[in-house]
């Protein structure tokens, strides 16, 4: 059958009229579009980080959390005006009397990514360990999202601080 220009494309035999036809294959491509962008957003909550979240917190029930082998008076040159150890001589002032030591492995590496830190007290004098505080994380995602955080850690206060104040005391 030889077609002319002004003869229509859609088969002969539809019912659907060229409005029609165009606004159904809209639908079908809207709702299409919608279940991919639904999708999308579902990955893009976090739901992918379920399994993992979960393993970071069997590991942190294993031993995360911080250990405290002997507790020391916190010396005055380590407070700071409102009486609290300052952290950041502890990590980066490696010469003075106490120290932080940090260090970081991967534990799973890819994305999701899991980290397991442990953050090490140490006396210079007797390179004696003070105490130590292990915890694990997955860093943020790169897909910002509003449902899920972005970042899961266990125990959520992390290593540094919750270990220098189980370690030094005020009096």
């Amino acid at each position: 059958m030889n077609k002319t220009p002004h003869e229509p494309v859609w088969p002969l035999h539809s019912t659907l009229s060229p409005a029609s036809a165009c606004a159904s294959s809209i639908g079908v491509l809207g709702t299409r579009a919608s279940v991919g962008i639904f999708l999308l957003t579902l990955t893009g909550c976090g739901l992918q980080n379920i399994p993992t979240d979960a393993r970071i917190d069997n590991l942190c029930k294993k031993d995360g959390g911080v250990v405290v082998y002997e507790k020391v008076k916190a010396p005055p040159e380590y407070l700071t005006q409102d009486g609290q150890v300052a952290l950041d001589d502890l990590t980066r002032l490696k010469d003075r009397e106490f120290y932080v030591e940090v260090g970081s492995i991967t534990i799973q590496p890819g994305s999701p990514e899991i980290r397991r830190i442990e953050s090490t007290l140490r006396r210079r004098s007797d390179q004696k360990v003070l105490g130590k505080s292990v915890y694990y994380m997955r860093p943020s995602d790169d897909i910002p999202n509003l449902l899920w955080h972005r970042t899961h850690r266990c125990p959520e206060q992390g290593s540094i601080v919750p270990l220098v104040r189980a370690a030094f005391t005020s009096d």
